[in-house]
């Protein structure tokens, strides 16, 4: 197994240069083969650099990748390409700006339960590298949200369900 996850991490090395490169030139690849093949790249092995390449495809889809890898074991740099690959989603299908609402959302709740939990003042008295860390986790936990209001911006509210009196009795 171990021969295994050194090969995966070599292909995985290796294939950032397959995605960019394609037969008709630079950067020229279909964005669904792309995804379809960091997707099974980032199954294997969490590549850094496939994460951080996939933050620069504006895609739902792209999000929904990188949740994935963020729960898996890359947070830190999954939760900053999720919020570069969301940065404007506001021209894309309502599908995928669905998908990107939702990686966002993932991103703001997995990093205040796993990484800011309490308030700034429960950090006052510890050292300065978790008060560095509560920081930059709130930096991050704070960008999401912005991205995630830009994207929820300029959509109607869901309505309110409908109910009588009568629901009121009890």
């Amino acid at each position: 197994n171990r021969i295994a996850a050194n090969r995966a991490t070599l292909a995985a090395d290796e294939g950032i240069r397959r995605m960019v490169i394609a037969e008709q030139g630079l950067g020229q690849r279909p964005i669904e083969e792309l995804l379809d093949y960091a997707e099974a790249v980032l199954k294997m092995t969490l590549n850094n650099d496939t994460i951080s390449y996939l933050g620069r495809i504006k895609t739902g889809r792209c999000a929904y990748i990188l949740q994935d890898a963020m729960r898996r074991g890359a947070p830190a740099s999954a939760a900053q390409a999720i919020i570069e690959a969301t940065a404007d989603l506001s021209k894309a299908t309502p599908k995928d700006q669905k998908l990107g609402e939702s990686a966002l959302v993932d991103v703001i709740e997995f990093i205040e339960v796993t990484y800011i939990r309490g308030t700034a003042e429960d950090y006052v008295g510890k050292s300065v590298d978790e008060q560095r860390r509560y920081m930059q986790w709130k930096i991050i936990s704070a960008q999401a949200g912005k991205n995630l209001l830009k994207l929820t911006q300029n959509k109607e509210p869901d309505p309110l369900p409908e109910f009588d009196d009568t629901d009121l009795d009890f």
